[in-house]
């Protein structure tokens, strides 16, 4: 695990920090580099998700391991190659017998990291555990992102525990070599999750489930209740503008069986909202007052709406209360008797 071409990171860790480099430092700069990408990918995974997963069900219903392919600088600065959606959890390799004769062979690098990684991954996401889990380690919630540590490798020697002594069937079980990055540590990243905001903006107006792309009424919809039109800009206006960024990006996208208008012709359509509105501060700032003015709105009208309905309870109480309660006393008249 330590010789070779293919080692283990801390390993390698170990040997940067014995030349004396700053290895906490560069450990610090992966984590953030990893957490930009997963800010980068969560927009366009909420609206999947939205999509493919039933409405009220409870808790996350999914994960995905990731494979991130990083490469140091002469400078030890983390540059990302690519993310690999679907990586190789093979434990064995290629070993030459002859010239052109190859055979599969046990790699024990390969073991001792990716059966370390699906072991404790499925750990975190079995609901059988999970008050267990709630007590001892950070349970991946929605949108978590758990990495190996690096510095904790399995310690295949170490002496297995008699069964009559295991009570908890995680007492059997090493540490967790996963340890949560994202959201514990992205608070200082919030600046960035902009894109992610408007996402929820998206998806709230989205309106028929099962659907990614956004119609020209729900447009009209999403206009109308954060008030975004005015005398210099019109609902024919709104019209136009979702006419113009729908067609632009429906006809350079690969899916093009659903009409609409998907996130980011969305997000275009937002940019171009912040910028006709806020003129004298930078476009960040712009896109961050449209996202807040949009959020204020949408959680007045709301706080309205549930008034209402509060009021149509009260209503509706106050007719029962009608219907069920006793008639007073009326004193019957005396029958006349004709004769």
């Amino acid at each position: 695990a330590n010789t070779g071409s293919k080692r283990t990171l801390s390993s390698i860790l170990h040997r940067l920090s014995a030349r004396g480099v700053d290895v906490k430092k560069m450990w610090s700069d992966i984590i953030s580099l990893v957490i930009k990408t997963v800010i980068a990918l969560t927009p366009d995974l909420k609206v999947y998700y939205q999509a493919d997963i039933p409405a009220g069900k409870p808790g996350p219903t999914c994960f995905q391991i990731l494979g991130f392919d990083i490469l140091l600088t002469k400078n030890l600065k983390p540059m990302l190659l690519e993310v690999n959606g679907n990586p190789s959890m093979k434990i064995e390799h290629e070993q030459e017998l002859t010239p052109g004769v190859v055979e599969y062979v046990p790699s024990l690098v390969d073991e001792e990291v990716k059966v370390a990684v699906i072991r404790d991954t499925l750990r975190l996401v079995d609901p059988t555990k999970k008050k267990y889990s709630q007590k001892h380690t950070n349970v991946l919630s929605e949108n978590s992102l758990e990495i190996k540590d690096p510095n904790q490798d399995e310690d295949l020697s170490a002496p297995k525990p008699e069964k009559d002594a295991v009570i908890n069937p995680e007492s059997s079980l090493p540490s967790l070599c996963l340890k949560q990055v994202f959201p514990k540590y992205a608070k200082q990243f919030n600046y960035l999750r902009l894109k992610e905001r408007i996402a929820a903006l998206f998806i709230r107006f989205l309106g028929i489930k099962g659907t990614m792309k956004l119609g020209p009424t729900s447009f009209r919809t999403f206009i109308r209740n954060c008030k975004l039109s005015n005398n210099s800009f019109s609902m024919a206006s709104v019209d136009i503008l979702y006419i113009d960024i729908t067609r632009r990006w429906n006809s350079v996208g690969m899916d093009q069986r659903e009409p609409g208008m998907c996130l980011h012709a969305f997000t275009e359509a937002f940019i171009y909202l912040a910028q006709r509105r806020f003129k004298a501060i930078p476009l960040h700032e712009q896109v961050e007052a449209l996202i807040d003015l949009c959020e204020c709105q949408l959680e007045t009208l709301d706080e309205k709406r549930r008034g209402l309905t509060e009021c149509k309870t009260l209503g509706s109480w106050q007719m029962d209360e009608l219907q069920v309660a006793p008639a007073p006393h009326i004193s019957p008249k005396p029958h006349k008797h004709y004769q």
